[in-house]
């Protein structure tokens, strides 16, 4: 029995990082692949990529700390507000 809910703890934690990672890439790829289009020499953009920068609040654009990114932990947690502006952050990010 507790064998069994170890395995399901685990699955659900190992979904939601993934389903957090794929979150990720729908919003980055494209803009990655619309900046690689774009003029290389417009030093004016700012660069985006996987890892840089690193995950912000959408309103006040301030980063978010490592252990408000657990997924949909943090969010719980935030009571998905944004820990140092208090606005709105939408159910697609958990």
């Amino acid at each position: 029995m507790i064998h069994d809910f170890s395995a399901i703890a685990l699955m659900a934690v190992l979904g939601l990082a993934i389903g957090s990672f794929v979150n990720v890439l729908i919003y980055r790829l494209p803009i990655m692949i619309e900046q690689s289009w774009s003029d290389p020499t417009n030093t004016d953009a700012p660069i985006l990529d996987l890892a840089f920068p690193s995950s912000h609040c959408p309103s006040c654009r301030h980063p978010i700390a490592w252990y408000d990114k657990l997924p949909l932990v943090g969010f719980l947690l935030l009571r998905g507000h944004c820990r140092h502006c208090f606005s709105r952050i939408s159910w697609q990010y958990p």
